[in-house]
């Protein structure tokens, strides 16, 4: 990740990411996508949890998300670039954000078509928000490989909304550049640099955008007027961010469960030892074995975990699984001439206790990263009570409901961008209605048995109709709705006519 200061040197003003938030970006970045455990211990073994954490709760946020734009031609453009973002291919990419705290989605013109890019939250630098939370300041890095170079495109965005809101930085750029300041206010003003390195974590020296044909038609200054906003779709994870609990910047959603999950990782760490420790071996005098054929010498830290005797002690090779079966040793083993030439070493297993207690860890995991018990740990193993149950749902659906909610502001927002980009691309249909719609997996957020007795309590109570609750729960339009209402009110007035009769027969 480019170091936030070298960002700052350039726009002449702070960001928003701080040292510790950029060592913490680093370190989820590290443990959700590089898979390295999060205690940096490497000899620790990982589960790969924070990877899947974001993954599980992206799947199930997202399971069966539909947004629409409706209402003109207008609206079923910006319909047919919204739906490129949701196909199930590119929607796994919300998964970086949750891993990352916050990203990015950006439309981009390429000559006559938009594209949208994903920014993760090592590749932005959000610098400003207005009141509403909106981005209005933000740099973003685009980066090739080629060969043994690495080339930066940085692109620097700035809400203006007068003259004065230009920092000598800006001013100073813009006479480098012999242009104008913008005249038409509020307006966004985009500058384009470039850069080349020897590295991916550094910028490097500048050069022109002419270095890379892919940004030789890219203008070093651009000004985008009438945005009181920067033109993106920007999420943030909807949790604590308890790394810098000062920061605008967005958590990992694995991040409340840090300890657990290095607590869950080592006792992984000592189930694989158990298995692994206790695989079947015989020993045997080394004279009944064929030499090694090389001369290599085990360390002693090798030997000692591998056959818990000394590298003197051992055959030279270092065999694994079936190789490792027999031991060569020449040590006192309790072997002599008249006793049998070989002992078997296949030890009791003590992986129930091992995976037992992996499993509370897993739960512990649970607790706090949000998710329900079962999602990373095997409740069949584990006794719990109806409330326990209850809690651990409930958890896990108030999770999901406050990450459908701020994925939808973030969809909302790059909705705006399509719009506003529309007025430039050509051949996209002028301005028209739009009429935005979201529909969610209700039975992820809800609990549906707890609702459906809710709502018959409620119409027992008179407070809602049974046509409503048959149109809600069955999915019935309100004409047939109504119709099977009174076909049951009918039968069951012939019923009681009926039992009137029979009941007056017998007496």
């Amino acid at each position: 990740m480019i170091n936030h200061a070298d960002i700052e040197n350039i726009i002449g003003c702070k960001t928003l990411v701080t040292n510790r938030m950029q060592r913490a970006i680093e370190d989820w970045y590290d443990a959700a996508i590089n898979g390295l455990p999060m205690d940096k211990n490497p000899e620790t073994l990982t589960l790969d949890l924070p990877a899947l954490i974001c993954a599980e709760l992206a799947r199930l946020t997202t399971l069966e998300l539909e947004a629409t734009v409706e209402g003109s031609d207008r609206a079923d453009w910006i319909n047919a670039q919204l739906q490129r973002v949701l196909t199930p291919r590119r929607r796994r990419i919300f998964t970086v954000a949750l891993a990352l705290g916050s990203g990015i989605w950006k439309p981009y013109q390429s000559g006559k078509k938009l594209g949208i890019s994903f920014c993760n939250a090592s590749r932005y630098f959000p610098v400003a928000h207005d009141v509403e939370g909106s981005l209005t300041e933000g740099v973003f890095i685009d980066s090739i490989q080629d060969d043994d170079n690495y080339y930066h495109r940085m692109e620097w965005m700035h809400v203006l909304e007068s003259r004065a809101d230009l920092r000598d930085e800006e001013l100073a750029q813009l006479e480098d550049y012999d242009l104008a300041a913008p005249t038409q206010f509020p307006c966004t003003k985009v500058v384009n640099l470039a850069f080349r390195s020897a590295t991916q974590d550094s910028l490097g020296s500048p050069e022109d955008l002419s270095i890379r044909p892919e940004w030789d038609d890219i203008q070093p200054v651009a000004y985008l007027t009438g945005l009181e906003k920067l033109p993106v779709g920007y999420f943030v994870t909807p949790i604590v961010n308890s790394v810098d609990p000062d920061s605008e910047l967005g958590a990992a959603m694995f991040e409340p469960a840090r300890k657990q999950i290095i607590d869950a990782d080592e006792q992984y760490t000592r189930l694989d030892w158990e298995y692994e420790g206790g695989e079947l071996a015989v020993d045997t005098d080394e004279k009944f074995l064929k030499p090694s054929a090389t001369g290599q010498q085990l360390s002693k830290a090798q030997a000692l975990r591998e056959y818990g005797v000394p590298p003197e002690a051992i055959d030279s090779t270092a065999p694994h699984h079936r190789e490792r079966l027999f031991h060569g040793i020449n040590v006192n083993t309790g072997i002599t001439d008249s006793a049998p030439f070989y002992q078997v070493f296949s030890p009791a297993l003590r992986d129930g206790s091992y995976l037992s207690g992996l499993n509370q860890y897993l739960r512990n995991v649970e607790s706090h990263a949000g998710l329900s018990f079962g999602v990373l740990s095997q409740v069949a193993d584990v006794e719990k009570t109806a409330t326990e149950i209850v809690s651990s749902k409930q958890k896990l659906y108030s999770t999901v409901s406050d990450l459908q909610a701020a994925l939808e502001d973030t969809l909302r927002g790059l909705i705006d961008a399509l719009d506003y980009w529309a007025d430039h691309i050509p051949g996209a249909p002028g301005k028209g209605k739009l009429n935005i719609s979201f529909k969610w997996d209700d039975s992820i957020i809800l609990d549906r048995l707890s609702e459906m007795a809710q709502w018959q309590q409620e119409v027992s109570m008179g407070l809602r109709s049974k046509t409503e609750y048959r149109r809600h729960f069955f999915g019935e339009d309100e004409e047939t709705a109504t119709r099977a209402v009174q076909a049951i009110q009918q039968e069951a007035g012939a019923n009681d006519i009926l039992k009137g009769v029979i009941d007056n027969g017998d007496g």
